[in-house]
């Protein structure tokens, strides 16, 4: 049975199905659970199922300790510039000076349900390679194609990085905020502007925690 062996190999559709399957906590022995985590893994559920109630005690013990890999947790890396997925090639783009509002735009709406959207969401930043983003093709399209192609990896390593990248970016504008709300407040005269200014100057300092903390952040 061609099962995936490790984080590499499981693709996004794969992953959420597996996601979802954890999460769903469903009664049952831990045998039941490895079994049904096992299949979940393969091109076909069903013929993986049927085959590993099938084997004997000994095969079963062996067959699914192939799938060991999945209680460490992957460990995100910087992206490649460029990948080949299924004899395609596509390049990364996580330049936030070089997107386009469109693709920004695009991101801030799938970014409101990560989870709903992760199957789109990544295609923000992954382009086919000599095009720019949804010129000559089509995102929901290409996610759709793509969704049991991808490895998760792959996903993971750019929408990490890239929201690493933001809230980069978040963190140095805040202070800079701050910083000029600071030198505005010193120069005012008016008491309601000054106590208008000191308040936001406070809640753009909670806002700097939060993001500090990584709250709001993809892990």
């Amino acid at each position: 049975m061609n099962v995936a062996t490790k984080w590499e190999e499981v693709s996004l559709k794969k992953f959420q199905a597996l996601n979802a399957f954890i999460m769903s906590d469903a009664k049952m022995t831990d045998l039941d659970r490895s079994i049904e985590i096992y299949a979940l893994l393969t091109d076909n559920p069903d013929e993986a199922r049927e085959s590993l109630l099938n084997m004997t005690v000994d095969q079963l013990s062996a067959e699914l300790s192939k799938i060991h890999f999945i209680v460490n947790k992957y460990k995100s890396k910087v992206p490649e510039t460029e990948y080949d997925i299924d004899g395609n090639k596509y390049t990364v783009q996580l330049n936030l000076r070089n997107m386009t509002a469109a693709q920004y735009i695009d991101f801030q709406n799938f970014y409101k349900d990560y989870e709903k959207n992760q199957k789109y969401i990544f295609l923000c930043f992954l382009i086919p390679k000599g095009k720019k983003y949804n010129e000559g093709y089509d995102v929901m399209e290409l996610a759709d194609e793509l969704y049991d192609k991808i490895p998760i990896t792959i996903v993971t390593d750019i929408m990490v990085f890239f929201c690493k990248l933001l809230e980069s970016l978040t963190i140095a504008t805040l202070i800079s905020s701050m910083r000029e709300m600071k030198k505005l407040m010193k120069k005012e005269k008016d008491p309601v502007k000054k106590h208008q200014l000191r308040k936001r100057i406070v809640q753009a300092r909670q806002t700097l925690n939060l993001v500090k903390n990584g709250t709001g952040f993809v892990e």
